[in-house]
């Protein structure tokens, strides 16, 4: 998911909002687990969930309910955007790390192969056993130096990506009260066949 894609419909979040809201987070976090060479299970946070059902629900009217389910729909509606902006940072910095590493290996590779092919050339000149290992020396430093970068590189994504997955579960972990309860009240409409609950 991009970090610019908007969060599900009205539709889908009305059909099922606990799945709509596991979607957008599970979907980030196994495409950052995928990128990461993991096979962790996807875990979305459900620490302190209130209660989906309250005590005179099924004494309330359609028309109440239907309120009620109005009020979570437009609530959801900016949550689940909020949520997709947070999944779509943890993709990016996802791929910002891999590209890192995908270029810093192709690097390591070229600076390799041109050493080799210099020493190569050195080895039948005069001195060359001298001059091979000079540029043996200055490869392996520059290896070294580039190494270390790398190393500084995905220090800085670590953090950024701890961050993102931080505001991520924080997001999923808020909206998925209101999903539970937006679910439960519309499992309750069509119980009481309240007008439009067959949508």
């Amino acid at each position: 998911m991009r970090c610019d894609e908007k969060g599900p419909d009205m539709t889908s979040i009305l059909k099922s909002p606990v799945h709509a809201i596991t979607l957008i987070a599970g979907g980030a976090l196994a495409a950052h687990s995928a990128a990461a060479g993991q096979n962790a299970p996807v875990s979305i946070p459900n620490s302190g969930l209130t209660e989906a059902s309250r005590p005179g629900d099924e004494a309330r009217s359609c028309a109440e309910i239907e309120d009620e389910v109005n009020g979570l729909l437009e609530k959801l509606g900016r949550q689940s955007e909020a949520l997709a902006s947070a999944s779509g940072q943890v993709v990016e910095t996802g791929v910002k790390g891999s590209r890192t590493v995908k270029n810093a290996a192709r690097k390591s590779v070229a600076t390799q192969g041109f050493a080799s092919a210099a020493s190569d050339v050195a080895s039948v000149l005069p001195g060359g056993a001298l001059v091979s290992g000079l540029i043996g020396s200055a490869a392996g430093a520059a290896i070294a130096a580039d190494n270390r970068k790398l190393a500084e590189r995905q220090q800085v994504l670590s953090r950024e990506m701890q961050a993102n997955m931080a505001a991520l579960q924080q997001q999923a972990s808020a909206a998925m009260p209101d999903a539970m309860r937006l679910q439960h009240l519309t499992e309750l409409q069509a119980v009481k066949k309240c007008p439009g609950s067959d949508r």
